[in-house]
C-alpha cells in the first residue's frame, strides 16, 4: 500500500507515519485542493484509486504574533521562566499553552466560547500580548526543559503558532551550614554559606 498526495504544496507524514502507513497523518504547507491516491499491491498486481480534490485545506485565520521568547526569569531565576510577546500587525490577541513534550494540540472554540487545545499543551494565558508579562506562570520544577506555543486569536480563527523553549536552572544547595543553639532565649541560628 501506499499514499500520494497531489496539489498546490506539498505534504509532510508526521507522528511517525510514512507513505505507506495504514494511516498515515500528513501535514500541508499550502493551503488549496489535494487529490489523494492509494496504490494497493499484492501477488495479483496493483490497484489504484484515486480521488479528486478530496482534501481541502484552508490557510490559516491570522498571522502569527510577531515574536514570542521564554527565558529564566530576573527576579526568581531557578524555577520560573519569564515570556514575552510582540503582538501581529493587526494587534491580535494570543493564546499561550506548555507543556515537557514539545507536541501541541490544535485551538479551538467550544460551543461554550471557551479555547480549548485538542491535544497535548495546557492553556496559561489568553488575551492581550501587552499583558503577557503581567501573567503568573505557574512554579516549575527545577533543571527541567518547557515548551511554550503562541497563537495569534484573530477574526478569522487562530494562526499557525510559533514555539519557543527554556530550561529552569537546578536549585543550588548551600555548601553549608551551621546552627548555634542559644541558651539564651531559647533560639536557634541558621548559617549558611552558599557556592560561589
Amino acid at each position: 500500500m501506499a499514499w500520494s498526495f497531489s496539489g498546490p504544496g506539498t505534504v509532510t507524514y508526521v507522528n511517525g507515519t510514512s507513505s505507506s502507513s495504514q494511516n498515515p497523518k500528513v501535514a500541508f504547507n499550502t493551503a488549496g485542493m489535494y487529490n489523494v491516491t492509494l496504490t494497493a499491491t499484492n501477488s495479483a498486481g496493483s490497484n489504484i484509486k484515486t480521488k479528486t480534490n478530496y482534501i481541502t485545506v484552508t490557510s490559516f485565520g491570522s498571522d502569527n504574533p510577531a515574536s514570542f521568547t521564554v527565558s529564566n526569569s530576573t527576579t526568581s531565576p531557578y524555577t520560573f521562566l519569564d515570556l514575552s510577546a510582540t503582538a501581529n500587525s493587526s494587534g491580535d490577541a494570543i493564546l499561550v499553552a506548555y507543556n515537557n513534550t514539545n507536541t501541541f494540540g490544535t485551538p479551538s472554540i467550544d460551543g461554550n466560547n471557551t479555547i480549548t487545545i485538542n491535544g497535548s499543551g495546557t492553556i496559561i494565558f489568553q488575551g492581550n500580548v501587552d499583558n503577557i508579562n503581567n501573567n503568573t506562570l505557574p512554579q516549575l520544577n527545577q533543571n527541567r526543559r518547557y515548551y511554550f506555543k503562541v497563537w495569534s486569536i484573530g477574526a478569522d480563527g487562530f494562526s499557525k503558532g510559533i514555539e519557543a523553549n527554556a530550561k529552569t536552572l537546578a536549585v543550588e544547595a548551600p555548601e553549608s551550614f551551621s546552627a548555634i543553639a542559644s541558651t539564651f532565649n531559647n533560639t536557634i541560628t541558621f548559617t549558611t554559606i552558599a557556592n560561589s
